[in-house]
């Protein structure tokens, strides 16, 4: 009932603050592997869940700093810029297509961005 759903709420939350203290080096990893023992077998699911979406976040945030990198490397060619920019969101988001839309601040138009 709603008394096991706070409590799991509860508990995701923990989990939550532990793996991020982890992977921000403010725990030592020896402290999580304790804590990760004492933990019963659905709590150890929970953690192991927890800790896959972090890393999964943290890929995100990589591939996005990449591209942004190979971005600022790139020429200042409007071109080959938008067709870089749009490649890379399709690796981020693992999209097979991307639509651009500018913003002209001078005329207040907004287009789409063709190759």
């Amino acid at each position: 009932g709603m008394a096991e759903r706070s409590e799991v709420m509860k508990r995701r939350t923990g989990l939550h603050r532990e793996v991020w203290s982890l992977l921000a080096g403010r725990m030592m990893e020896a402290s999580f592997h304790d804590a990760v023992d004492t933990l019963d077998q659905r709590t150890r699911a929970d953690m192991l869940e927890e800790l896959a979406a972090c890393i999964g976040f943290i890929g995100v945030l990589c591939r996005a700093l990449q591209a942004a990198h190979e971005m600022a490397e790139s020429p200042h060619d409007l071109t080959r810029t938008c067709e870089l920019f749009i490649t890379q969101v399709m690796g981020l988001l693992e999209a097979e297509y991307v639509r651009l839309w500018m913003v002209d601040d001078k005329t207040s138009q907004i287009w789409e961005w063709h190759p």
